[in-house]
Parts: C-alpha cells; structure tokens; sequence
C-alpha cells in the first residue's frame, strides 16, 4: 500500500534517533501542519515553533504501515511554542495526535512547551496505550482524549 505524505512543511516518517532544533514552520497554506511526525521513535524537537497552520502546529501520526518504527514512542516536544494554529474544523491549535491502528500507540511528551491559541491537545486512538504527557507547559486550549487516548498534566 502507498504510504500518503501529509500535507506540512516538516514531514517526518519512519525514523529514529533524530533531533529538530530551532525550527520555524509559519504560514504553510490550507490543510497543512506545521510538523508531522509519522511512525517515529527516539524523536527530540526542541525550541520549535508554528504560526498560523491551518491543521495545527505538531501531528503524531501512526499510518498502520510496517517499515522500521510502527506507531510513535518518544517523540519529546522542549520548549515548543504553538501560535494561532488548528483553525480548521476538529483540529487542535498545539497537538494532534491520531492512532487508529490496534497495538501501534502513540507517546509523545511536552515539556515546557506554550499555546497561545484556543485549542489545546488532540488524542484520538483505538488503544488504550496512546499517552501524551505534559510537564510544565503553558497551555491555553482544552485538551481532548477520544476512545482510549489518554492525556496527563503535570504542573
């Protein structure tokens, strides 16, 4: 099966041990994120940011598709700023993360990172394993886990 490339100015699929750092991704057009990352692991993105994205500034993909890495396991967002993004219908303005796959979860933590627009964290999976942790962040926007999705705040 093709895989399909999403639509976003940093797409990074079926990689590990890797580091994004001091990125900016503003503006990428309709329907696009500012980053998407896509059955990953090891994955470090520190002091990045997204402006105005339509579908949001970070997505946490897992596809289904069997290469190297299946699902997202340490993907580490530090100090990572989010600003009025996720104006599109369903999206959020910071995180997105989507798992639809059975026994491919996602785990993403967030330290210290900032939202300033209303939407927040996005999970939405079929397993009961895709987390996203946040310690210390500055979050504006609601969160919301769907059908097994978890999200914890730590202060």
């Amino acid at each position: 099966m093709p895989r399909t490339i999403p639509a976003t100015a940093f797409f990074i699929n079926d990689c590990t041990y890797s580091t994004l750092a001091s990125r900016g991704s503003d503006n990428n057009g309709p329907n696009r994120a500012g980053y998407s990352f896509q059955n990953v692991s090891g994955i470090s993105v520190n002091g990045c940011g997204a402006e105005q994205n339509i579908n949001g500034a970070f997505q946490a993909t897992s596809d289904g598709t069997a290469g190297t890495v299946t699902g997202v396991r340490g993907l580490v967002l530090t100090g990572c700023f989010s600003y009025s993004n996720g104006t599109a219908a369903g999206f959020p303005s910071l995180i997105n993360c989507v798992s639809t796959v059975t026994g491919q979860h996602i785990k993403v933590t967030l330290i210290g990172c900032t939202d300033k627009t209303s939407g927040g964290i996005s999970v939405t999976s079929n397993n009961t394993g895709t987390t996203v942790l946040t310690i210390g962040c500055d979050l504006s926007g609601t969160t919301n886990a769907v059908n097994g999705g978890v999200i914890t705040n730590l202060a």
